[in-house]
């Protein structure tokens, strides 16, 4: 574990070391980790207490400043270089989530909205709707909703957001409650399924995929209830998403508990009825049928199986005490 220590002073320090800087002009604030004559790894800090390590093409690599950014007074340098440090920030998470590191990027566009002033942030924002047809606010808020987002396990965990990302995190989380909501599972809604959890009396093969939605479906109405600020005085609105919060996991408990539903989730074809009568079809079938198995053609000379049984053995008369 090399690393402990280096975590430890990275953890305990306030301001970054070294400065990465590169030919296109963007330069990271961190730590060099190692450098060779194709790569340079370096620890991009997006914040005093959070990096992660990157590694940069040599001929992308301009210089390096060992221990640059050792300053007893890092505000003052923040103060004296804001305006180029922040639309730098803007470009690292760029490229961290060009990178597919979602985490990483919303911490620093965090640091950017937290700590720019109102010019300078729309002058970013402004940049940001030139450069991707969206606000910066709807950019944080496209990106967390992607991180708290795991569609394949149905879970939905917003953890954070901002203050200045908040309602168009709010209006994105409105509309991924109305889509779910209105999403149809054999001919209903989950809206009305959950108004009616009784009416779910039988498992279907898609039972997996509903209680996914539905997970999915709960975790964005909590957040909705944590993030919308325009709920806040709304007692009637918040009242109305607990309560479908509520018949959610009501629904979801129903159909986890039905008979078979984890068999079903460990093989999800094994529930479909149309698969389960035709084997009931195969099994069933009579021994003297004049049908054959697939790849067996009717002229075959393979005996079946109970003609096999009941030829006699050649070359070996039966005797009389020989049990047959």
């Amino acid at each position: 574990m090399r690393w402990i220590p280096l975590l430890i002073c990275l953890l305990a320090a306030p301001c970054f070391g070294d400065i990465l800087h590169l030919r296109d002009g963007s330069r990271y604030r961190g730590t060099l980790i190692r450098e060779t004559q194709s790569e340079v790894v370096f620890r991009v800090m997006a914040d005093a207490r959070t990096g992660i390590v990157r590694s940069f093409p040599r001929e992308r690599v301009e210089r390096i400043e060992r221990g640059a950014g050792e300053d007893t007074d890092s505000g003052e340098r923040e103060r004296a270089e804001a305006g180029e440090d922040f639309e730098q920030i803007y470009r690292e998470a760029v490229e961290l989530f060009s990178d597919g590191d979602l985490r990483a990027a919303l911490l620093a566009l965090q640091r950017l909205v937290n700590r720019a002033g109102d010019e300078t942030l729309a002058a970013i924002d402004a940049e940001v709707r030139v450069q991707r047809g969206e606000s910066l606010a709807a950019l944080m808020a496209r990106l967390r909703m992607e991180q708290a987002l795991d569609d394949e396990q149905g879970l939905f965990r917003l953890r954070y957001a901002s203050r200045y990302e908040a309602p168009a995190l709010a209006m994105r989380l409105a509309r991924l409650h109305d889509g779910l909501l209105e999403k149809h599972y054999h001919e209903r809604s989950l809206r009305a399924w959950m108004a009616d959890p009784e009416g779910y009396a039988t498992l279907q093969p898609d039972a997996h995929e509903m209680v996914r939605d539905l997970r999915i479906l709960a975790g964005v109405l909590g957040s909705r209830l944590k993030v919308d600020r325009g709920l806040r005085d709304d007692v009637a609105a918040r009242t109305a998403l607990a309560g479908l919060r509520s018949e959610a996991s009501r629904l979801i408990t129903r159909i986890e508990t039905m008979p078979g539903y984890t068999n079903l989730r460990q093989r999800p074809t094994a529930g479909d009825p149309t698969l389960r009568a035709a084997r009931d079809l195969a099994t069933s079938r009579p021994a003297d049928s004049e049908e054959r198995p697939d790849g067996q053609d009717e002229a075959s000379d393979e005996p079946a199986e109970n003609e096999r049984a009941e030829r006699p053995v050649p070359d070996r008369p039966a005797e009389p005490d020989e049990p047959r």
